[in-house]
């Protein structure tokens, strides 16, 4: 900033310029430090078997049979991924372990889907 502009900002003028750069940094570490507190984060898995969903904080292991194929999914410590897959490929399973809304496992041989959804995400079917 040039001195000329500085000179004519007012205190008014600087309080709020503070004040918003304040409440920006306290809204950023707030997400960034608290991010998942008090959110309730669901695993859904979506097969040809159906829809099946649960807490993410739940640890379990499922064995999820669908066309033929074979998947050892995992949730432990707020996390879910595919420990062990017989499809050809394994990209789910390569996909790794995934704990944020919005991640998703896909496996297109099994056609099947394992997404974390939020709570204040939105469930719909495009049709």
């Amino acid at each position: 900033m040039s001195y000329k502009l500085i000179k004519k900002l007012k205190k008014g003028d600087i309080v709020i310029y503070l004040l918003v750069f304040s409440v920006s940094v306290i809204i950023f570490l707030q997400s960034f430090l608290f991010g998942k507190s008090g959110t309730a984060y669901r695993v859904e898995i979506i097969s040809e078997s159906g829809k099946h969903t649960y807490s993410l904080s739940e640890n379990r292991k499922e064995e999820l049979k669908s066309n033929g194929y074979r998947l050892d999914i995992i949730t432990e410590n707020g996390k879910v991924w595919v420990e062990n897959a017989q499809c050809p490929d394994k990209c789910c399973q390569n996909r790794g372990k995934i704990s944020d809304s919005g991640d998703s496992i896909v496996c297109l041989p099994a056609k099947c889907v394992i997404s974390i959804i939020g709570e204040g995400d939105v469930d719909a079917n495009a049709g």
